[in-house]
């Protein structure tokens, strides 16, 4: 019974989440605070693992 209700709000967050964000309420690209090539790959890791960086974009082609 208390999972039914966890497993509700969550699906429920999920789906207000994703509305927000395809509806463009959220700015999801202001959080970006770094961007590396795929080959600096651990760079993003390492930056992560240090707390140095809220969101990392990986780029494949750059």
């Amino acid at each position: 019974m208390a999972t039914e209700r966890i497993s509700h709000r969550v699906v429920t967050d999920i789906s207000t989440s994703t509305s927000v964000m395809n509806e463009k309420e959220l700015n999801l690209d202001g959080f970006i605070t770094h961007e590396v090539n795929f080959q600096d790959i651990n760079k993003a890791f390492d930056l992560l693992e240090a707390d140095k960086t809220l969101r990392c974009s990986i780029w494949m082609d750059k």
